[in-house]
């Protein structure tokens, strides 16, 4: 933010700043029910096509989003949102982002906020495209983890009061039934990236998924490495 040198236009400025915000969250509101209502549970990809979000200008890529159930018994689901790339997405690598918090959504925050293919207007009134979207350079999923952050739910209130362990395991199995919907993305190379506790959550999801790798004798994950911010601090560590 620029101050201003006077304690007027400073609080003038700060006021127009939070009403542009409260307007763009109304936005991602609407289009984040609207993600919800077109998702449909199961299936094959195409039954998650997302054919356009409100108020969004028109683009070349695919988006989807729907609910990946990961504890049936439970009945516990979590909610994802994936963009493909802008050109080549056939070739490029598939990055996934989680937001912290924990309880930070990574759809309100990170697709809608930060790296995602769309900005809200400042006016609230309808999407903008980002210039600086990561689906310029990769294949992108964005996850609501874990149960309880976002849209991502559980029929069980016990899965409420999760830890980092729990998170991770119900990551593992999301990601199995997603590459099952979307098989095309196998092979690809993975990037693992999130900001604030997926400073925890990511790091221990590597750990896990690699542990996995080193066990199967069929599908591995194709990990190619890690990145996340936290706070002040910003890791990266390729896998190559």
């Amino acid at each position: 933010m620029s101050w201003r040198k006077t304690w007027g236009c400073a609080k003038s400025q700060g006021w127009q700043k939070q009403k542009r915000m409260r307007m763009g969250l109304g936005t991602i509101f609407c289009v984040m029910v609207g993600l919800m209502i077109t998702g449909v549970r199961g299936g094959p990809a195409e039954e998650d096509l997302v054919e356009r979000l409100p108020g969004q200008p028109e683009v070349d890529f695919k988006q989807y989003a729907g609910y990946i159930n990961v504890d049936d018994e439970a009945g516990r689901a979590l909610f994802y949102y994936f963009v493909e790339a802008e050109k080549d997405s056939h070739s490029m690598p598939l990055a996934l982002w989680l937001n912290g918090g924990p309880g930070c959504s990574s759809i309100g925050g990170g697709a809608f906020m930060e790296l995602g293919p769309f900005y809200p207007r400042g006016d609230g009134r309808g999407l903008i495209t980002n210039s600086q979207s990561w689906n310029k350079v990769s294949n992108l999923l964005f996850v609501e983890s874990p149960a309880g952050v976002g849209w991502s739910y559980s029929n069980t209130s016990s899965d409420y009061t999760c830890g980092d362990a729990s998170t991770a395991a119900d990551m593992q199995v999301f990601l199995f039934k997603w590459f099952e919907k979307f098989p095309e993305y196998r092979s690809r190379g993975f990037f693992l990236t999130g900001e604030s506790y997926a400073g925890h959550y990511i790091p221990q999801l590597a750990d896990l998924l690699l542990d996995y790798n080193e066990r199967a004798t069929g599908f591995k994950f194709n990990i190619k490495g890690i990145a996340f911010t936290c706070r002040l601090e910003t890791r990266f560590l390729s896998l190559m």
